[in-house]
Parts: C-alpha cells; structure tokens; sequence
C-alpha cells in the first residue's frame, strides 16, 4: 500500500479517424486463483479519452423539399416526406408527431425540473427544499408561440414558459428539417435570487410503449448519475426499457444515464426514434412516471404498488443532480454534483428513421 510503479503497455498503433472518439479501457485483475476471487476478478478499472481529430458528431446533409407549413387558430401542422408535426398553440406543445403514418408521443415534450425523491433526498429535506421547482413543473403557462420559416426553408417554432411565483422563464425551440430532423433547444432563465438548487432540468415526454428497444452510446451499462459515473463506462449498449428499470424496495429516481452522446427507442418495424446530443446530454426511459415513482417520506409506497403504464415515460435532460449518500438522515449532495440556479441551455435532435 502506498507504493507506486510506471508501467509500459504495448498499445496498438491508432490512426484517429474524424468524427469518432477512442477510449482506452485498464482493468487490473488477478493471474490466478486467490483466495475467493478467481482468476480474471476484476480489482480495479479506469477508462481515458484519447486525443481524436475532428468533431464527434457528423452533421447530416439535407436533401429533401422544403416543408409545408398550415396554420390556423387552433395549431400549426408541419409536413415532410415522411413526417408530420401538429403543434397546439394553446399550449405550445405537440398533438402529434407522425412518422411513415405511424403515432409516435403519447404526450409532448414539456419542462421538467422534478425528479421522484431519492432515500437520501428525503433525509436532507430536499423535496421541501425544492418545492418551487416542483411547482414549476406541475404549473407553468404558456406566454409565447411564434412560427416563423427561415432563410434555408426550416420551420422556427418557439415557445414561452412562465412558472408560479415568477421563478423563472423558459424558452423552448424547436427547429424543423426538411429531412424530419426536429432541434431542440431549452433554455431557463431564473428572475429571483436565492432559489434553491434544481434537483433536474429537462424534458419529459411519453412514447408509444411499441418503442421498447433501447441502444445509446453513453455511459452504462448499470444506471448512473454525475456522482456515480466513473465505474460506468463510455460505450455502445443495447438493453429493453422493462431491463432499464431498478426495482428498488421503495419507488424513486432510477435507471438514468449520462454523457449520452445519441440514444435510440425502436419498435418491432425498425423505425427508431433517435436522440442526439449537442453534444451529450442524459436520459432515462421507464414504463413508470414521476407520479408513479413519487413519494415524500420514507415507508409508504413500495414496489408491488407500482402498474406498469402501457407508454413509455422518457426524460431528455440537460441533467440532474447527483444522489449524494455520505448519510441518508441529512448528509446533502456535495456542492459541485449540484445544479445551482442558474441559467442553463441545452441541445438535442430528434428524428424517426427506418432501416
């Protein structure tokens, strides 16, 4: 213990290539039998990033007509070759989006800043800490709807959010593609000092549950949060949404991931519903909602009270806080896995595609 040595690993030569990321992966584990542990036990781990050229994400040309654009009092309607969006300007948010004629929200995207209380977030008081962001994302209005067509024949549509007790404003845009590419873009705005941190801020929207096969190139392939990520290492992983969730003994906050780069939900047609990061962002997808999930003292709820919904509950975050645990009786989540009011912008597409 305490000593150190300098190791040479022979290491393959690498000719990066553009547009890719290279990781190296150490694992130390035993030669050889040792007392439990068998030959191959896996003592320790460690991924590095390695210099790469280049950009990681490509950026995809279009070549597709310009969209059509309707619009009434009562909605916007949005038509490519393969893709409809109804967007409902009383709300500002989607009735429908459409790929190939198949219905793929079950609900549209909205702000979310709340996430089901953790053990330990109960034990520090942070639901009562919060309870402004959790108000925030149960009612908020609508003060903004404009649709504009740009210069490259993309259709801007952006909404306004206030939130009670005038907290703060969220603006979100979304830019339409000819090629059925949806930006998005978020971005909060707090107008008071001193409010507590966000226990998250993002997204959160239903799929159709036909939507159950899940691929992301991110961190996995346990759950992991950005107090909880270094053992989960980047890579490309493939699970089902049931598989995603962690049936702890009481309902909370499970089965995220972070520093996504893209992920994609898949039906038994193979058309996928891809999200990618601008760069990265976080994400979970669950068969069960916050309301589900929720609970604000310890005891209570517990797993066999749960029902399955039939959609899928998915979050395309910008991030959340960390899930601390030095104590579950008061111990907070340390400061710098925290997110402090702040401003806060993030980045996503999103598309249908079929193989």
């Amino acid at each position: 213990p305490g000593d150190t040595k300098q190791l040479n690993l022979a290491l393959p030569s690498l000719n990066p290539e553009i547009f890719t990321e290279y990781f190296l992966n150490v694992f130390l584990k035993t030669n050889q039998a040792w007392g439990l542990l068998d030959k191959g036990h896996i003592l320790a781990s460690e991924q590095f990033s390695l210099p790469a050229k280049g950009q990681v994400i490509k950026p995809s040309a279009i070549k597709a007509k310009p969209v059509d654009l309707q619009e009434n009092d009562q909605s916007v309607t949005i038509t490519g070759g393969d893709f409809t969006v109804i967007f409902n300007k009383t709300t500002g948010t989607f009735s429908s989006w459409k790929f190939r004629n198949t219905e793929i929200l079950e609900s549209s995207p909205k702000p979310n800043f709340r996430r089901a209380p953790t053990d330990n977030d109960i034990g520090n008081g942070m639901p009562n800490r919060c309870q402004a962001w959790f108000d925030a994302s149960e009612r908020y209005t609508m003060t903004k709807f404009e649709t504009t067509r740009t210069a490259n024949n993309e259709i801007l549509v952006s909404v306004g959010y206030a939130f009670p007790d005038d907290i703060a404003t969220e603006t979100i845009e979304y830019r339409i593609f000819a090629d059925g590419r949806i930006m998005v873009t978020a971005e909060l705005t707090p107008l008071k000092d001193k409010l507590p941190e966000l226990p998250r801020f993002g997204l959160n929207m239903q799929i159709k549950g036909e939507f159950s096969k899940v691929t992301w190139y991110g961190r996995g392939p346990w759950e992991n949060y950005c107090d909880r990520k270094t053992a989960s290492f980047v890579g490309l992983y493939e699970n089902t949404v049931d598989e995603l969730f962690i049936p702890y003994i009481r309902p909370q906050e499970n089965g995220y991931k972070t520093d996504v780069r893209w992920m994609t939900l898949q039906n038994s047609k193979n058309i996928k519903l891809k999200f990618a990061g601008q760069p990265l962002f976080c994400f979970s997808s669950l068969h069960y909602t916050y309301d589900d999930l929720k609970g604000f003292k310890q005891g209570g709820k517990h797993l066999h009270d749960l029902e399955k919904k039939p959609f899928i509950d998915l979050n395309i975050d910008f991030g959340q806080m960390g899930v601390g645990g030095d104590d579950s009786w008061g111990a907070r989540t340390h400061p710098q896995y925290t997110l402090p009011a702040g401003k806060y912008t993030y980045t996503f597409t999103m598309e249908a595609i079929q193989n």
